[in-house]
């Protein structure tokens, strides 16, 4: 009991801290989604650092519908401290969706990849809107 409320405390801190900082800290990348080089409304952000990650993704609400993640060079990833289910891509190093993810649900993990660099986060419903299948190409620009 006392291990979450710490994990609480860690996180309300950070908020403090984040909102102290004004957005000052703009270490992320921002750039725009591509399916099939069609360009679509969707901004992306690049976590790069375990900060990033923790501030953007964990006890965070991702149902905003116009914004994803990127997180590379990783071989897994966890929805651990996620509040709600979200949409995960799996790309190869040549952009192609090797696997995907509906609905995965918090304090899930998925399998091990090995060699495959991108990890793309979506809110849930957008692997179906945007009807994304294994062998199309994603990018960001």
């Amino acid at each position: 009991m006392s291990f979450i409320k710490r994990i609480f405390q860690l996180n309300k801190l950070i908020t403090k801290k984040k909102e102290k900082l004004n957005n000052q800290d703009k270490n992320y990348i921002e750039k725009q989604l591509f399916i099939n080089d069609s360009p679509k409304d969707f901004t992306i952000y690049h976590l790069k650092t375990f900060k990033q990650k923790y501030e953007n993704l964990i006890f965070k609400h991702i149902s905003k519908e116009n914004i994803a993640y990127v997180i590379r060079n990783i071989n897994g990833f966890n929805t651990l401290g996620f509040i709600e289910p979200i949409d995960v891509i799996v790309c190869n190093q040549k952009n192609e969706i090797v696997s995907t993810y509906t609905k995965f649900l918090p304090q899930k993990f998925t399998k091990h990849y090995t060699g495959f660099n991108f990890f793309y986060i979506f809110p849930t419903g957008i692997l179906k809107r945007f009807d994304l299948r294994i062998g199309d190409i994603i990018r960001t620009k």
